[in-house]
């Protein structure tokens, strides 16, 4: 990998990189993202007959973005996304006054929220520039899709196009990450195994 992209899944390390203008790629722990569960397969009939279920409805992005360039996918979910999602937690970026173009890996939420979702986002933060991913790709490395997604990412920030458009407020990203295991479950076991 690229000497001055830091891939990481410690929250200090990536805010002290940031400060110092490197780029870097976070992939925290789930218990360290505020957001919800995120799910492969969609609702289950009707969240507001089902309100305790998992809320997404798959991923949406660009086949064409740069950053996917060597990760095979179509726009929506297929089966190379089952373990990058499964058990991930998708990001709630109502607040963050993102471009379309700046979420690279978007969740779908169901009509009862209709939330703005993201697995992987990018942002100038302090001097140095952030992809941030919410799949918890570091401890999926076991995983072929996982390992390829790392390696996608982190051309792509090696490369020329790696231009993040926004600025975003370090509260912003921190709003977004937490230190304790606060997690949004849902009883929706009995329908989505594990």
């Amino acid at each position: 990998m690229a000497d001055h992209v830091l891939v990481t899944d410690n929250i200090s390390d990536a805010l002290n990189a940031l400060q110092q203008g490197r780029d870097v790629l976070l992939s925290p722990r789930p218990e360290q993202i505020n957001g919800i569960e995120g799910k492969f397969v969609p609702v289950f009939w009707s969240p507001v007959h089902f309100p305790k279920q998992a809320g997404t409805m798959g991923i949406l992005c660009n086949p064409q973005s740069p950053a996917l360039a060597a990760f095979p996918t179509e726009a929506h979910s297929n089966w190379q996304w089952w373990r990058l999602v499964k058990q991930a937690k998708v990001m709630v970026i109502d607040s963050l006054q993102l471009s379309p173009s700046d979420a690279i890996i978007k969740g779908i939420d169901n009509f009862a929220n209709n939330r703005r979702l993201a697995y992987a986002f990018e942002g100038k933060v302090g001097r140095g520039r952030l992809l941030l991913t919410s799949m918890n790709l570091l401890a999926k490395t076991q995983y072929p899709e996982a390992r390829q997604m790392i390696f996608s990412l982190v051309q792509y920030m090696c490369s020329k196009n790696f231009m993040p458009r926004t600025e975003l407020p370090l509260e912003a990203i921190s709003s977004l990450l937490c230190k304790t295991s606060h997690i949004d479950a849902t009883d929706a076991m009995s329908i989505y195994h594990k």
